[in-house]
């Protein structure tokens, strides 16, 4: 008996317990430990600031958080001790934090301490109000505290040790409301203390400046309005009346916490939803609630940091709540309103009002891997890797055309207008006529593979499979779309249809949306993300919304916006919808007749509640520089963020390699939030979209920069004010203007002594050159003199005075004795310097050929033409250039003539330049050549050294001097009239 009844006990307890779990609403919360960065697992307080960051309180710091990363003060970078208790912003925007014995004031990047003096030593605040220009602390055991200037200024004692112990302040219009360890406590404008209750212990207060919640420790939650405290336990569902924390929504709903469960209060009717998690571990142990500026629930735990609460529009279902899998195939309902799932590996369930069931080999499923369900009016068909069993209430029975089957394993069921069953499988198509198993001929001769999906038009059954779309017509032919006739994809995976007659196919490369009127494709990608866009399935929502699941999540087509505007932007749900897995089954959808949106995932059975889906599509909460980092450092505490002046922000040359983090306060969907930037500077064009929230810029060249970075939500609208930051990278020493001015002047100043060098020593060169030209010059000179005064000349001369003598010719040797003395007296003069006049060295050759026409008696004469606008007193000329050719003339020219010779030198001026002109009658010089090995023994080398003299002069004096000649003269019939010798 009693065996018996503990048996009925159980099972009653049992199905209590299913039931439960299936009106139980669980939904995911997004774990941010210390594994994420959080300072500390212990969180002791959250507030959001005005600029969007959420500040967390732990017992090991402080953390900032922007829905990606935290940012961590504690002791080792400036916060007074690790342990941090409450948050609070002040009126300009600081954030204020408690530690024991003092308070943190964060203003802009900067962290002030203050330390209390004593007897406050050791106090720890537990909340903060603003009063007037005063901060106002409620501490745990000094009463009510008043805090200006750096110091506590006033102290309010409210009565007893326990009401000392201050857990929360509120301000209201009757005064300030204080919860205290033991009551509930006005102050009033004018100091007076008012007891309200005596018998209560408040943990936290929040609400308006009219209406006030309470949480208390044992009393459950209170309402404070118009000076009545209303109680509201557990005769209106609250589950544990040692409530922690108590936060309102942005609807006026109060949500509250107790240790382990998590409550919301309906303003409409006063009750009670409790909500779960999905991982009931992480809400075990909580202590903090609250409700950011995008209505997100945050609460903080006492051991698993902070959770988000992703909202209620996905519900999840698992083997917590008595599924026997988490992997869920497929989803139906019914003809009596239960749902049935189809499992891998563990069988069939069936959810209805009742509870929770699982059919497996026990009711005689004989493989407990179901792909496939079609309920029937009253019979359900399972597709299972062994083929199709029929399931009717809780009996399996098997299905009589098994055998005729392409293949065991049934990947899809569907029932067309004309009761045909369709089944699909991995060789191929067929159907069920309630008879036998048949394989249409004009679908056999296609020979399709991997059927997954079947839709049905007016004309025409469609079916996917690895080698395209399949249109099977009411006339029995079979037609194939694929790639090569135009289709965008051959492997398929999905189909539906809207508007009758539009398909829409899944593929391993995104969505086709097929029009079977004009049989024209087009494929669109889902996400940017490969995995997005494997399509597993498709589900239509009355033509209102279409729904893909893929291997990177689900996302949800407005049909109407996407007609109208003609933009392919699906939405993306994730963990931060509350989408616990992303991986979705193939075909595991099903959208009930609320417009619910179930499907099978890896991690469970996900339910979309349209009518709960409250999430707005908030924009981002601008946006802000979180860390410049120079060469891997952060230099964020030095840096002037608002300022124009771009020098106020120097970076040496050095330190051109900078890296820009930023953050956009989007707690909804962190995922979803996208940046763009620019360098002005560097590049005036936008980058394009990007998840990342940092870049790096290397080898700044200097000069003037400003970064710029905006950001929006997918699918919004870019924030209309970019975050900027404008720097300066300084030019290394040696490009500053002062340098190169120096290096100008020392370079000018170096080229000047450098260009005096080389003028000094061109000076010497050219001082060189001259005395060694003036000592060639003087050679020449000498060596001219002795050509002149030759030996044989010398010898020859000698001997006509001696002849002279010998005849008595008295007067012939006397002159001939005359002349020749003048002639080395001249020569002689000439040699002293360098030039002579003209007038002189006429008269010197005048005698030498006066003393050869002695010699040579009636053999030549001469004429000496002078040009008349010549002063030849004044005109300076080398000395001795002339005699050497005449002496030419007179011994290679004349002599060996057999006519009379005739000299004429001729002295004029021709472009600024002195011309000696020397023309003779005789043979020729190229007579005199051919001849001159007859004459050898006179060797005259006058000419040459009278050249060379010249040509030295010529480089010494820079200028034109020359000797051309001598050539020979001729006349109009060709013949040799004499020779010409030009000086210049």
């Amino acid at each position: 008996m009693f065996r018996h009844c503990k048996a009925t006990l159980i099972l009653w307890l049992t199905i209590f317990g299913l039931v439960q779990a299936l009106n139980a609403q669980r939904y995911y919360f997004i774990p941010y430990s210390v594994n994420e960065g959080l300072a500390q697992s212990q969180v002791r307080d959250i507030v959001q600031s005005k600029d969007g960051f959420l500040w967390i309180a732990t017992v090991g710091g402080i953390s900032r958080f922007d829905g990606n990363s935290f940012r961590t003060y504690n002791k080792s970078n400036g916060l007074l001790n690790n342990l941090t208790n409450a948050l609070f912003q002040g009126e300009n925007g600081e954030m204020i934090a408690s530690c024991v014995g003092g308070i943190a004031i964060f203003d802009q990047e900067k962290l002030n301490q203050f330390v209390f003096e004593p007897p406050y030593e050791n106090t720890l605040v537990n909340d903060f109000l603003n009063f007037e220009d005063q901060l106002i602390l409620g501490s745990n055991g000094n009463g009510l505290l008043f805090y200006k200037n750096d110091s506590i200024i006033k102290q309010i004692d409210l009565g007893s040790k326990n009401r000392n112990f201050i857990r929360c302040l509120w301000n209201t219009q009757n005064g300030i409301l204080a919860g205290t360890k033991e009551g509930l406590v006005l102050i009033k404008p004018d100091g007076e203390v008012d007891l309200l209750n005596d018998e209560i212990s408040v943990n936290s207060i929040t609400g308006t400046s009219t209406e006030q919640w309470i949480a208390t420790n044992g009393s459950g939650l209170l309402r404070y309005k118009d000076g009545n405290l209303d109680v509201f336990g557990k005769e209106e569902g609250l589950i544990n009346l040692f409530v922690r924390d108590v936060t309102v929504d942005q609807e006026g709903n109060p949500w509250l916490i107790s240790k382990n469960s998590i409550q919301r209060l309906n303003r409409t009717d006063l009750s009670f939803d409790e909500i779960k998690s999905f991982e009931p571990e992480v809400t075990s142990n909580m202590k903090v609630i609250y409700v950011d500026g995008e209505n997100n629930l945050w609460i903080g735990t006492d051991g698993y940091g902070v959770l988000k609460f992703t909202g209620e529009q996905f519900r999840i279902f698992g083997t917590d709540d008595g599924l026997s899998s988490n992997i869920i195939m497929d989803i139906d309902q019914e003809a009596n309103g239960d749902y049935i799932l189809a499992t891998y590996g563990y069988g069939v369930i069936r959810m209805g009002d009742d509870g929770i069931d699982t059919i497996n080999n026990r009711e005689g499923l004989t493989n407990l891997t179901v792909w496939s369900i079609l309920p029937l009016e009253d019979e359900t068909w399972l597709g299972t890797s062994d083929g199709i069993q029929i399931l009717k209430s809780n009996e399996v029975l098997p299905f009589e055309g098994n055998k005729a089957l392409p293949f065991p394993r049934i990947s899809n069921l569907f029932e067309d207008s004309k009761g045909r069953k369709w089944i699909a499988s991995r060789n191929g198509a067929c159907f069920w006529n309630g008879h036998e198993i048949v394989i249409p001929e004009a679908i056999n001769e296609l020979s399709p593979k991997d059927v997954k999906g079947f839709v049905e038009t007016d004309e025409a059954i469609w079916f996917t499979s690895n080698q395209g779309l399949v249109k099977y017509g009411n006339d029995g032919t079979a037609t194939r779309f694929n790639k090569s006739n135009g289709f965008p994809e051959d492997y398929l995976t999905c189909i539906t249809k809207i508007n009758g007659s539009e398909l829409w196919v899944g593929s391993e490369e995104g969505v086709i949306q097929f029009s079977t009127e004009t049989e024209k494709a087009i494929l669109h990608s889902v996400s940017d993300k490969i995995s997005s866009n494997v399509i597993n399935f498709i589900a239509n929502e009355s033509d209102k919304r279409l729904w893909f699941g893929t291997d990177n999540g689900v996302f949800q087509l407005n049909v109407e916006e996407y007609k109208k505007t003609q933009q392919f932007t699906p939405r993306g749900y994730n963990k931060h919808d509350g989408v616990i897995s992303n991986e979705c089954n193939q075909n595991a959808v099903f959208i009930d007749s609320e417009e619910n949106v179930w499907f099978g995932t890896n991690g469970g059975l996900i339910q979309y509640q349209y009518k709960r889906d409250s999430k707005e599509q908030f924009e981002v909460i601008g946006i802000s520089l979180t860390d410049i980092q120079e060469n891997f450092e952060s230099a964020f505490s030095q840096i002037h963020i608002d300022t124009f002046n771009h020098e106020a922000n120097t970076f040496d040359y050095d330190q051109n390699r900078l890296t820009f983090r930023y953050a956009a306060i989007h707690f909804t969907n962190p995922d979803k939030v996208y940046f763009s930037y620019r360098l002005l500077g560097l590049d005036d064009e936008w980058s394009p979209d990007t998840k990342e929230n940092y870049i790096t810029y290397s080898n700044l060249a200097p000069g003037n920069y400003t970064f710029q970075v905006k950001a929006k939500v997918n699918g919004g609208d870019w924030i209309d004010q970019p975050e900027a930051f404008n720097f300066y990278i300084a030019p290394p020493f040696w490009m500053r203007w002062w340098f190169i001015t120096l290096c100008i002047l020392t370079i000018a100043a170096i080229g000047l002594l450098v260009y005096k060098q080389i003028i000094s020593q061109q000076k010497r060169k050219r001082a060189l050159a001259n005395m060694q030209n003036k000592a060639r010059i003087l050679g020449l000179e000498q060596q001219t003199l002795n050509a002149h005064m030759n030996r044989h000349f010398i010898f020859n001369a000698l001997n006509s005075i001696q002849y002279y003598i010998n005849t008595q010719d008295r007067i012939q040797a006397n002159q001939y004795l005359t002349n020749f003395a003048s002639l080395v007296r001249k020569n002689l003069d000439s040699a002293q310097s360098e030039s002579i006049f003209l007038k002189d060295e006429i008269e010197r050759l005048k005698l030498y050929i006066n003393l050869e026409q002695m010699r040579f008696k009636d053999r030549f004469s001469f004429e000496v033409k002078v040009d008349k606008l010549l002063d030849t007193d004044a005109i300076q000329v080398p000395s001795m250039i002339l005699q050497p050719f005449v002496e030419n003339s007179i011994m290679h020219g004349i002599l060996p003539s057999d006519e009379f010779g005739k000299i004429n030198i001729t002295i004029s001026e021709e472009n600024g330049s002195l011309l000696f002109t020397i023309d003779d009658n005789g043979i020729g010089i190229e007579t005199s050549v051919k001849q001159k090995e007859a004459t050898s023994h006179h060797v005259s080398n006058g000419m040459k050294i009278t050249k060379q003299r010249i040509e030295l002069l010529a480089k010494a004096m820079n200028s034109a001097y020359g000797v051309y000649g001598p050539y020979e003269l001729k006349d109009e019939s060709g013949s040799t009239i004499g020779t010409r010798v030009r000086i210049v």
